[in-house]
């Protein structure tokens, strides 16, 4: 048996208050570097994201076309604030009834070719063109190709 003295211990439970700051820092810094790569990662997913729901909105707006729905036109405006697919031979005589409008995210801007417009029944685009998609937050930028024949390329 053992006596009571060696039982008892001199050392102290517990963390020291510098222990605790040492490892508050460590993960203070862990975290940080966390959100700082993981806001571009959102970003650039954000970007992709909207790059791809326009293409889609292109293909779509063609598609409608070449079924030739309602013996009519189908085109896509690009806005500001907005992309509208349209029925119709231009954004401006379009029959405003059977617009689609789909939000576009702020920090994406859209220059270049702003309208384009697919034949009925053949999709043929009435002009050929590119939409530059420029991230405004990170500055990538990528380009969407509209040729005569209606032919989306994404670069």
């Amino acid at each position: 048996m053992k006596s009571p003295k060696a039982l008892k211990s001199n050392s102290k439970n517990g963390f020291t208050i510098i222990e605790i700051t040492i490892v508050i820092a460590i993960m203070a810094a862990i975290f940080g570097f966390t959100a700082v790569f993981g806001m571009s990662f959102y970003r650039q997913y954000s970007f992709f994201s909207e790059k791809n729901n326009l293409v889609a909105i292109l293909r779509k707006a063609r598609s409608r076309a070449m079924s030739n729905i309602n013996q009519s036109a189908h085109g896509i405006y690009i806005g500001s604030s907005q992309y509208v697919l349209f029925q119709g031979s231009s954004y401006a005589s379009r029959d405003s009834q059977f617009d689609q409008i789909f939000d576009k995210s702020k920090a994406v801007s859209a220059s270049g070719l702003n309208e384009a417009v697919f034949s009925p029944s053949r999709g043929d685009s009435s002009a050929s063109g590119t939409i530059i998609l420029t991230d405004i937050n990170a500055g990538r930028t990528r380009a969407i190709e509209i040729n005569y024949e209606g032919r989306i390329k994404v670069q």
